[in-house]
């Protein structure tokens, strides 16, 4: 069982690396998502790719918060060495442009969530109380979880 488990865990968290942009049909049409990732070496000109998103994208993930060992959220998603900070203004112009905007939490070099080690009550309040904080602050539609 363990091992099924593991290989399950492993080909989901495969799956979630490879579907950086997924096309999902729904009853309203599709949902076609892409992220940006300013700190990754991908994406040299972030403020750029904010200004400049893929019309046919429905959805944009802003990647990436982590959380730390005792729940916390921690923001990955300003760097500092390409001059950029992403602000509520941002978010609020994307909206405006049409997109839904999440924020997009772990991604491949994020933490694994664990719920036989992170499976306390202070963790929980920590991640839950973190995520939505960084939401209300920012504006963001929702939550695209990367783990």
């Amino acid at each position: 069982f363990f091992i099924f488990q593991a290989l399950v865990s492993k080909m989901f968290a495969l799956s979630l690396l490879l579907a950086l942009i997924s096309y999902i049909h729904s009853a309203n049409g599709y949902i076609l998502s892409g992220y940006i990732c300013p700190q990754c070496t991908s994406a040299p000109n972030p403020n750029w790719l904010i200004q400049n998103v893929n019309k046919f994208y429905t959805r944009v993930n802003i990647a990436f918060i982590i959380y730390n060992k005792d729940g916390t959220i921690a923001n990955q998603f300003d760097d500092p060495s390409k001059n950029f900070t992403l602000t509520p203004q941002m978010i609020s112009d994307l909206k405006s442009s049409g997109f839904e905007v999440f924020i997009s939490i772990g991604g491949g070099a994020g933490p694994v969530l664990d719920c036989d080690t992170d499976n306390n009550s202070q963790f929980i309040d920590n991640f839950l109380n973190g995520i939505l904080n960084i939401t209300a602050t920012y504006g963001f539609d929702g939550v695209d979880f990367d783990i």
